[in-house]
């Protein structure tokens, strides 16, 4: 039991570093390169969106109560932070 509790948190530990290193990676390619920056801010607006549209699909089909639209602003104003940034991203001429 002990033994398979030391390994699975030594393989929880490795694939956190190993996503930290690839986060890091990205991060910084996002730097270098404006047009991975501004795919990236589009994909974040992505998420919320479609988190926003399946929150909307529960209420609409019953499976969550109506007031749980109260809290759609929230992911919407960060589509639109998402967005915004996206937009002023300046990508240089080739």
């Amino acid at each position: 039991m002990f033994v398979s509790v030391v390994g699975s948190v030594f393989a929880a530990a490795a694939l956190f570093g190993w996503m930290m290193y690839r986060s890091a990676k990205s991060m910084d390619r996002a730097e270098r390169d404006p047009k991975y920056k501004r795919h990236l801010l589009y994909i974040g607006a992505a998420i919320y969106g479609y988190g926003v549209f399946a929150g909307v699909a529960q209420v609409l089909s019953g499976d969550a109560p109506p007031a749980t639209l109260l809290a759609a602003p929230i992911p919407l104003l960060f589509v639109w932070f998402y967005l915004r940034a996206a937009k002023r991203v300046k990508i240089p001429p080739d």
